[in-house]
């Protein structure tokens, strides 16, 4: 069960520009360990701006809040990414493509174990509907 810390923070992934489908073609897909060091960066300076916010009143509030959104960063798990991030990229065959070649093969297996046991809605036909996320595979060239 997911708290709500990080409900939140998956709500605010999925309305920042921290959700693939809002990056263009141009920028280069984040594998997960780039994805993950790339919301704690963010929440680290939004908890610094906090802190050097002039306002005390409200400053609290929100540095508590900050904390808390760093805390859940610095905790983002897999099936964070495969649920946030890469949904985004379902419409860019181009952009699955980089992004199967930056992986390494630990996070290549942990992403596909991970989209082989979501469960599925309304049958027991797991070969089509657990992978049925919105990702295209495709054929990954071998080196």
């Amino acid at each position: 069960m997911l708290s709500a810390v990080t409900l939140n923070l998956l709500l605010t992934l999925s309305l920042g520009l921290s959700h693939a489908s809002e990056i263009p073609n141009v920028i280069e897909p984040l594998s997960f360990s780039a994805w993950k060091q790339s919301q704690i960066l963010e929440a680290q300076n939004e908890l610094l701006r906090t802190s050097n916010s002039l306002d005390k009143t409200s400053q609290d509030k929100e540095v508590k809040r900050a904390q808390e959104r760093l805390d859940a960063a610095q905790n983002l798990q897999i099936e964070e990414y495969i649920s946030v991030y890469l949904p985004g990229l379902a419409e860019s065959p181009a952009q699955i493509e980089k992004l199967a070649e930056k992986l390494s093969k630990e996070e290549l297996g942990a992403i596909l174990k991970g989209l082989l046991s979501k469960p599925t809605s309304g049958s027991n036909n797991t070969s089509r509907q657990s992978v049925g996320s919105g990702l295209a595979l495709t054929k990954i060239p071998s080196k």
